[in-house]
C-alpha cells in the first residue's frame, strides 16, 4: 500500500508541476517546485514526530535529530514562499497549491489506514 502511495504522490507531483508550467510558465514552475518539496519535507518531519510520540523511534540522538528535523521545517517553508514570493503572483500561488496539495495527500493518507502499525 506505501508503494502505491508513493507512487501516486509521484505522479500527483509530475502533473502538477507541467499544469504549474502550462499555466504560469517557468515562475509557476519554481512556485510549485518550491511548495511540494518543502510540504514533503514538512510532512516527512511530522510523520516522524507523531512516530516518536507514539515510542516507535528508539535513539536518543535520532530523537533530537527528530525535533531539530521538525522545527527547522517552519523557517524553511518560509524561506520557500519568500523565494516564491520573489518571482511573483503566479509563482506564490502555485507554492501555497503546492503545499496544500502535500498536505491534503497526507490527511488522506492517514485517513485510509494506520501510518504507525507495527
Amino acid at each position: 500500500m506505501k508503494n502505491r502511495f508513493v507512487t501516486a504522490c509521484l505522479i500527483a507531483a509530475g502533473v502538477a508541476l507541467g499544469s504549474a508550467f502550462a499555466v504560469a510558465q517557468l515562475p509557476g514552475l519554481i512556485g510549485m517546485f518550491l511548495g511540494i518539496a518543502t510540504g514533503a519535507y514538512g510532512a516527512y518531519t511530522l510523520y516522524w514526530t507523531v512516530a516518536l510520540l507514539k515510542g516507535s523511534a528508539s535513539t536518543r540522538s535520532g530523537t533530537a535529530f527528530i525535533l531539530l528535523a521538525f522545527v527547522v521545517k517552519f523557517p524553511l517553508i518560509g524561506l520557500g514562499g519568500y523565494l516564491a514570493y520573489r518571482e511573483g503572483p503566479r509563482s506564490i500561488e502555485a507554492f501555497i497549491i503546492g503545499l496544500v496539495m502535500v498536505y491534503f495527500a497526507l490527511v488522506w493518507r492517514a485517513a485510509r489506514s494506520d501510518l504507525y502499525s507495527h
